[in-house]
């Protein structure tokens, strides 16, 4: 992450919660192609065994059509994200807010997975509401600076 001359002796750094945030997003994005790929290998294993396999088959085919477009999503965001957007980070609040009210159906998993992804969520969102905050990417709005 660069730093940004205002004036000749005013500086604008980034906030070290961004650059987590990056880690997070990259995280996340990992996260969701080892599922997509997970998913894939189980619809079409599931559809090669016949019968009762055509099921799991069908139901991996369900759920990869709503998971392809948040592992799109997900690339844009992080690369966005890297490239210190303001958009992406507004874009990536909507993402992790949806994703908390999803996240309570893993209470079914067990609550230790319930936990670990509510503390995921919760240490993006905090780390969204900081970058948000932060004069940087306020001042390069303003700026015009790309």
């Amino acid at each position: 992450m660069k730093s940004i001359k205002v004036s000749p002796d005013t500086e604008l750094h980034p906030p070290w919660q961004g650059t987590m945030l990056a880690w997070l997003c990259i995280f996340q994005t990992f996260f969701t192609l080892m599922t997509f790929l997970f998913l894939l290998k189980l619809a079409y294993e599931g559809f090669k065994a016949g019968e009762m396999g055509i099921m799991i088959g069908i139901f991996g085919i369900i759920f990869l059509v709503f998971l392809f477009p948040l592992l799109i999503l997900m690339i844009i965001i992080t690369i966005g994200v890297f490239k210190e957007k303001r958009w992406t980070l507004i874009l990536l609040l909507v993402v992790t807010c949806i994703s908390l009210l999803v996240g309570f159906f893993s209470l079914v998993a067990g609550p230790v997975i319930f936990l670990g992804v509510m503390l995921f969520l919760g240490l993006m969102l905090w780390t969204e509401i900081i970058c948000l905050k932060s004069t940087y990417y306020r001042k390069i709005r303003k700026l015009n600076i790309e």
